[in-house]
């Protein structure tokens, strides 16, 4: 058994809600992005690889380590994922939602960004690395790129965890939560005394919530966007990685 539980998705999928699911199991203290907001408060970049060279990040990592029990540890950081892993002997699960499903979340809260900040700092080299060059270089929408930029992030971080890496969909986990969950529980031999909390109509501390829609949660990946964007987010993925397994 690992003594630590790493789970780490990019932002914006349903990583708050199954952290707090994870981090209510019997003896687990959770934490909850103490890389992602420690690196933030020290003015470092918390999704690029670079960051990992800093004392910044030594400093918190030997400060989670320092915890007693047993840890589940939630991070938006899957390019520092191999790294904080290492460093807590942590089993990683790398949590993933439908691409399209994100881009809409991205530019329902604003978050619309340009390539120009991505490809230098973030990314080791890399074959990902240098076809997400190619794509800012031709000044894409924001669907495109961000649809190349989430598959460079999965390809870059399935190949740094190697055999070792645990990948759910989050669309997976909707679909039957409660089993879903506990399934995923055992996987990480992790124990619910009083069964696995419902996953529906929880308060959340954070400013992200963890209210999950119904069963129909995992169709919902194209609501309220057009065709033009789902084949624009499809584009980029698939300058990527050419083998998806997403239903577009």
């Amino acid at each position: 058994m690992s003594r630590s539980i790493l789970l780490t998705s990019l932002p914006r999928s349903g990583s708050s809600w199954v952290g707090w699911v994870l981090g209510m199991a019997d003896g687990v203290t959770y934490e909850r992005e103490p890389i992602t907001q420690g690196l933030l408060a020290a003015g470092l970049d918390p999704f690029s690889h670079e960051s990992v060279a800093s004392p910044t990040f030594n400093d918190l990592v030997q400060q989670i380590a320092a915890k007693d029990g047993r840890l589940v540890v939630k991070e938006v950081t899957p390019l520092l994922a191999a790294s904080i892993g290492a460093a807590l002997d942590a089993r990683v699960v790398l949590l993933e939602r439908h691409p399209v499903a994100v881009c809409r979340s991205h530019v329902q809260l604003g978050w619309v960004w340009g390539p120009q900040m991505v490809v230098s700092s973030r990314f080791p080299e890399s074959p990902a690395r240098d076809v997400l060059a190619r794509i800012e270089a031709a000044n894409p929408s924001f669907w495109v790129w961000h649809g190349a930029y989430q598959a460079a992030v999965a390809v870059t971080a399935r190949t740094m965890l190697g055999d070792g890496l645990l990948t759910v969909t989050y669309e997976s986990l909707v679909k039957r939560p409660k089993r879903a969950l506990g399934q995923l529980g055992t996987s990480l031999e992790l124990e619910w005394a009083a069964g696995v909390p419902k996953p529906e109509g929880q308060v959340s501390s954070s400013p992200f919530s963890l209210v999950r829609p119904n069963r129909s949660a995992p169709r919902s990946w194209s609501h309220g966007v057009d065709a033009a964007r789902i084949a624009e987010c499809r584009s980029g993925w698939e300058m990527i990685d050419g083998a998806p397994a997403w239903e577009w």
